[in-house]
């Protein structure tokens, strides 16, 4: 249903296989490519559960953001 929606954009990590990706996300989508990044999501919820400070990892208005929208 999502699909219909929006469009989805992968920043697949190099050692991501496409066919992997397939598997993981059978709807359309688009790759895009950049710098890698060591941060997932996992990686933020976890580190606000542990009452980590998070300034140096992620933008003070992507911060913002979720606290206001309560994501974590």
């Amino acid at each position: 249903e999502l699909g219909s929606l929006t469009n989805f954009l992968i920043a697949p990590r190099d050692h991501i296989q496409k066919e992997l990706l397939q598997q993981k996300f059978p709807f359309e989508y688009q790759l895009i490519k950049g710098e890698e990044l060591d941060i997932s999501s996992t990686n933020i919820r976890s580190k606000i559960s542990d009452d980590i400070a998070l300034e140096n990892i992620i933008p003070n208005s992507i911060l913002t953001f979720i606290e206001e929208k309560r994501i974590y």
